[in-house]
């Protein structure tokens, strides 16, 4: 019969069951450790460690192990799925009927601030994109790039995200404006350039008001605190 010392039964469950292998050691990956150090112990005839000896870790153990085989069981729920054209083009049908202000958008600005990147690399705009059904097949997959935040799967595709990236892109280019001392507004002009809608001219407008209001009380509060500076002084250069 093989002897086995107090050593090797420490050292030999770490070394068969790759202990230091997890990627994170939590108290989780601590009681399934504790469990296989426990059936291992069992199977070579040695001695338990303390923490076996009562009835209620015992009791723990076996709930731990019909938890581990019962989450053996249980889909993964994080998988993602890639974002497909099929899929895109779903969202934008809908997209063009319930947030027409920001469709409007993504159909006239440049690739720069709107593009959708193909399975071969290729940034198309978004009419290139509907209008060239040879450069992309329904189930393609793609990355949507918008204000230069990447869309990479089904998941990540929804309308609550889409506007709160349209808002920070409106705030970008009202911080711009405010900047250039030039307030971003809309005007005739640029209503007709963006293909916006009457409903969608007054949403946008009250939209833009807001954002530049907030903004100009932000830089208006950094110039208060700013001017009572010691250390900054106007010099003539």
């Amino acid at each position: 019969m093989v002897k086995h010392s107090v050593s090797s039964h420490r050292t030999a469950p770490a070394v068969r069951f790759g202990i230091w292998s997890y990627p994170c050691f939590t108290a989780w990956a601590i009681c399934a450790y504790h469990l296989q150090v426990y059936q291992y112990l069992s199977e070579i005839g040695g001695s338990r460690p303390t923490f076996f000896f009562t009835r209620r870790t015992d009791a723990i153990l076996s709930a731990i192990s019909m938890i581990m085989k019962a989450t053996n069981r249980i889909p993964d729920r994080r998988v993602v799925r890639p974002l497909t054209a099929r899929i895109l083009r779903s969202f934008l049908v809908a997209s063009e009927r319930s947030h027409h202000h920001i469709y409007a958008l993504w159909e006239h600005v440049s690739v720069l601030s709107f593009a959708i990147k193909n399975a071969d690399g290729e940034y198309l705009s978004l009419r290139e994109f509907l209008g060239r059904g040879d450069a992309v097949a329904p189930d393609d997959t793609l990355v949507i790039i918008f204000h230069e935040v990447h869309i990479e799967t089904e998941e990540e595709l929804t309308v609550e995200y889409i506007e709160r990236i349209y808002e920070s892109f409106l705030y970008h280019h009202c911080e711009l404006g405010l900047r250039r001392n030039v307030p971003l507004r809309l005007n005739p002009e640029s209503i007709r350039r963006y293909g916006l809608t009457e409903a969608d001219a007054v949403l946008v407008g009250e939209h833009l008001e807001v954002l530049t209001e907030m903004i100009r009380r932000k830089l208006q509060r950094q110039y208060d605190e700013l001017k009572v500076l010691d250390c900054i002084q106007k010099k003539p250069f």
